[in-house]
């Protein structure tokens, strides 16, 4: 990519994965956005994973609903950063009152949002915001991949602390447990030892109620019902440089 003259090529494909009968995810490739009067960015595009669990109707609402949300946003064109924040939440929003509406299912997603925008003085700035435990990756011709994202996920220590402080707990089954930092030296060790060995049977920690491996996530009426799941996106912002060749979702 030449600072100035930089080329977008928008790409997609997914798959049902080694387990599951059908394939709950969703993208979108919105390759030429509107631009606003004063806009902070001379061209934008978008490219969107929704990664569904429980059921489809989370990902093909995110799918259906993402960018017309995000372009409608008041911080769209000024702050990008506020207006994907809004957009994760209006859209989760929406969702639990339709799922509520509906009969109360607990369809969730999570969701990777990547924003291209080429600024006026010609620099190109990927803003992403994660909910959940998807990932984005930025490829380097000389360097390693640089994380976008960070899972969000019950063996996050901070994400753990914010569960328990919602009333909910992180544990392998729905059976209560204190919160690791509550246990004594002695049962903590116990307690790390034990994670440790279930990390190695690929057993992953989940977030109670309603039993979602992530900690953050679009939908999931069940478990938003009790305030333990949210789905306030982090953010991150990197400015490209003419070493940066791809992003990979």
């Amino acid at each position: 990519m030449q600072r100035g003259t930089p080329t977008l090529g928008l790409h997609a494909t997914t798959d049902i994965g080694n387990v599951r009968k059908t394939n709950e995810d969703t993208y979108v490739l919105a390759p030429n956005l509107l631009t606003r009067d004063n806009d902070v960015a001379a061209s934008r595009s978008l490219v969107a994973v929704f990664d569904g669990h429980g059921g489809r109707r989370a990902a093909e609402y995110l799918e259906t609903h993402c960018v017309r949300v995000f372009t409608e946003s008041e911080a769209y064109g000024c702050d990008t950063k506020a207006a994907l924040t809004a957009t994760c939440q209006r859209l989760d929003a929406a969702f639990l009152a339709l799922a509520a509406d509906g009969g109360s299912f607990n369809d969730g997603a999570t969701a990777i949002i990547v924003v291209v925008e080429q600024r006026h003085d010609a620099s190109v700035v990927v803003t992403t915001a994660n909910v959940g435990d998807s990932r984005a990756l930025l490829c380097h011709v000389k360097q390693p991949p640089v994380a976008l994202s960070v899972d969000q996920t019950a063996a996050r220590d901070d994400e753990a602390s914010r569960v328990y402080a919602a009333g909910g707990f992180v544990a392998y089954k729905n059976k209560f447990r204190p919160h690791i930092a509550t246990l004594s030296g002695v049962k903590r060790r116990l307690r790390g030892t034990k994670e440790a060995w279930m990390r190695s049977l690929g057993r992953p920690l989940r977030v109670y109620p309603g039993g979602v491996m992530c900690s953050r996530s679009i939908g999931d009426l069940n478990c938003k019902q009790s305030n333990v799941l949210i789905s306030d996106p982090e953010i991150t912002e990197i400015e490209l440089s003419t070493d940066h060749v791809c992003a990979v979702k």
